[in-house]
């Protein structure tokens, strides 16, 4: 048996090694997810964040004490759940940030030029960012990152819709002296040559994730632009063109839900066929909260399961799955930015919070003061707590706030399921990693 990635190191050693009661029975951990490979077993620990591989010609009864010793095995009565959330909320605390603030959610502005009929911004009152607060957000960041590269993520909104703030803020920054990186989320309605030009070289932007509804007569009717063009789905795609072209990342994210599910389909092939020879864009399949009580939903879970599935094997197809991060030993203590002491998200009107769905968060303070609501902030830490939590592997992994209007509804099947995949595609590649360094 071999080790392919150690146990993370503080949780390995506030776990220790298990010590049984004489005669103790014992059962398979919740927490031990287990993979088929090439090679024969890989066997991943989701609370200590080991990953240990079983040779064909091995079996478990041969380790079963040493498997035993690190928690794979555990007594038929222990509490788990208990343990894990213990182990969490110490890792939490041992992991606190300084007060250096590292990583930035900035909107320019909450108005967007599409009009999506599933929007979780809907009946928001737009604002947009001013001048004057772009520049005292640069000062903000530039006193509150302790020297420290920082990331900064622009949002909305259509954060292009304000492209005035974006500069005044980035030029701020670098005239500060601050290293910093960007990413976007837009719809790219705006992302012309020059803006690319502009955004690679004075933003630092180096990924924008783009969103795709479907094929051009359903794209165009979805995101009903206020904006006049001839044809915004194409307009669009060649924006997609210049980004990849000068060397930034783009994620293609479609959209889904019952009514689009089909034509999904189609325009895969059109991406595919369009962009097959383009390196640094992916694309990601999501299926659509009920946020404005307009969501054409499945007949069930297990539907829009088979139909996501089946769509991401044809994304697979044609080389543009998205890649999670490489799995490693170490184990995320924070789910987002709402948890998570080093970031914050600045509104347009200067104010702060910890998250950037804005119709469900409370502000906590504001770039104008010093005066923080920790109240608040402690609030946006609090974990969701779930009957299926009992026998889910990824509990330790989890982290779901309860806060989130993600789970407002409970933890569903479908995201259990999602958060699985990866979480194996992550196992897998961790193995093969490991079996190229030995060749």
């Amino acid at each position: 048996m071999k080790t392919l990635i150690p146990a993370d190191r503080v949780a390995s050693s506030l776990c220790g090694t298990q010590k049984l009661k004489p005669g103790a029975k014992l059962r398979k951990s919740r927490f031990c997810v287990i993979l088929s490979c090439e090679d024969g077993t890989l066997l991943y620990h989701t609370l200590t964040g080991e990953l240990r591989l079983l040779m064909k010609d091995e079996n478990l009864e041969q380790y079963h004490q040493e498997l035993t010793d690190a928690w794979f095995f555990v007594p038929e009565n222990w509490d788990e759940v208990r343990f894990a959330r213990q182990i969490r909320s110490i890792l939490a605390a041992v992991s606190m940030q300084g007060k250096e603030k590292t990583s930035f959610v900035i909107l320019p502005t909450t108005d967007c030029n599409a009009r999506c009929y599933y929007c979780f911004e809907r009946g928001v009152t737009p604002v947009t960012m001013t001048p004057e607060t772009a520049r005292e957000t640069a000062k903000y960041i530039a006193q509150n990152c302790g020297g420290k590269p920082v990331s900064v993520h622009w949002f909305g909104g259509e954060p292009l819709f304000n492209k005035t703030a974006i500069d005044i803020i980035s030029a701020g920054l670098t005239e500060y002296g601050v290293d910093f990186h960007s990413r976007m989320t837009s719809n790219a309605f705006y992302l012309d040559e020059d803006t690319v030009r502009k955004a690679k070289n004075n933003w630092h932007l180096e990924q924008v994730q783009i969103t795709l509804d479907g094929t051009e007569k359903i794209y165009n009717r979805v995101k009903a632009y206020q904006d006049v063009d001839k044809n915004p789905y194409q307009r669009v795609l060649q924006n997609v063109k210049f980004a990849l072209d000068a060397g930034i990342r783009v994620i293609l994210r479609l959209n889904m839900d019952a009514s689009n599910a089909d034509d999904l389909f189609n325009l895969v092939d059109e991406i595919g066929g369009r962009f097959h020879n383009h390196v640094g864009l992916s694309v990601i399949v999501v299926l659509l909260k009920e946020f404005a009580g307009k969501i054409h939903c499945f007949t069930s879970d297990q539907e829009a399961i088979t139909r996501s599935d089946y769509l991401q094997k044809k994304i697979s197809n044609y080389g543009l799955s998205y890649e999670e991060p490489m799995l490693s030993g170490r184990l995320a203590v924070n789910k987002c930015n709402a948890d998570n002491d080093a970031a914050e998200v600045i509104l347009p009107d200067g104010k702060i919070a910890k998250c950037e769905h804005i119709n469900c968060s409370g502000t906590v303070g504001s770039i104008f003061s010093s005066e923080r609501d920790e109240n608040e902030i402690r609030s946006w830490k609090e974990p969701a707590h779930f009957s299926e939590c009992g026998e889910c592997a990824l509990l330790p992994r989890c982290g779901v706030l309860k806060r989130c209007e993600w789970v407002e509804n409970g933890c569903s099947m479908t995201m259990r399921y999602k958060s699985m995949r990866i979480l194996e595609k992550q196992i897998y590649r961790a193995y093969q990693a490991e079996s190229t360094k030995r060749r």
